[in-house]
């Protein structure tokens, strides 16, 4: 569940954020070296802590945020308030694009059709499956970072084939499938990934140049009949008796 909390500064302590819900009140207090406390507290006690923390110095910003939770390299749970949605936010990568998940969405069905096609590109072994979790956990955002261009190009291919918008972090994206222009998609990814990692990328999902030409311009099946059969002899014969 994606929560937003007011969120309270001190100068020495770090920040402390509060969100209010039917039954509960959450408490995320991030302290300077990033850790994070986060805990359910009784809606009764709200009011008192609040007060305490004012007391203590905090003092309360602006705009309210969102919460980031991740592990630091000694796993310990760590946080940061962003007015970015988590969903857009992975620590250390490059959001590329995103499109709004529908409710009806059948994520575990989407899911394995990617883990499936993923299968078949080369260096994202370790990438693919955090990706994969990513998506699973998202609560309002279907994304795709600098990981690997197969990513962007399965996200865009999902989006453009359901009809929904598909929004980039720079330029506007083609209007047309990855499957159907495969090489604008290539000159559109080149921001990001080197030429040659996309094309095998494309090549790997078969969605290359030469897999789109073959497609479209495949060779008539020519009749194996006698000319004669379906022919002038044969409708002659047929206009004689």
């Amino acid at each position: 569940m994606i929560t937003i909390f007011d969120v309270y500064v001190h100068p020495q302590r770090g920040q402390w954020g509060t969100s209010v819900q039917p039954g509960q009140a959450l408490s995320a207090e991030i302290k300077e070296d990033g850790i994070l406390k986060l805990e359910r507290i009784d809606p009764i006690r709200f009011s008192a802590e609040l007060s305490k923390r004012i007391r203590m110095g905090y003092t309360k910003i602006a705009k309210p945020k969102y919460l980031h939770q991740f592990k630091n390299d000694s796993n310990q749970s760590c946080g940061l308030f962003s007015e970015t949605h988590p969903d857009l936010k992975v620590m250390g990568h490059s959001l590329i694009m995103f499109a709004t998940k529908p409710h009806s969405l059948d994520l575990p069905a989407l899911l394995a059709v990617w883990e499936e096609r993923l299968q078949s590109v080369t260096g994202v072994i370790d990438l693919g499956p955090k990706w994969l979790d990513h998506i699973r956990d998202s609560g309002q955002y279907l994304t795709a970072f600098t990981d690997h261009p197969a990513m962007s190009l399965l996200l865009a291919q999902w989006a453009i084939e359901n009809r929904s918008i598909l929004l980039t972090t720079e330029r506007e994206p083609p209007v047309e499938s990855p499957s159907q222009k495969p090489l604008l998609w290539k000159k559109f990814l080149m921001h990001w990934f080197e030429e040659k990692k996309i094309q095998t990328a494309l090549n790997q999902l078969g969605w290359s140049l030469s897999e789109l030409l073959n497609s479209k311009f495949e060779i008539p099946q020519i009749s194996s009949a006698s000319p004669d059969v379906d022919g002038w002899n044969s409708a002659s014969q047929m206009a004689a008796f």
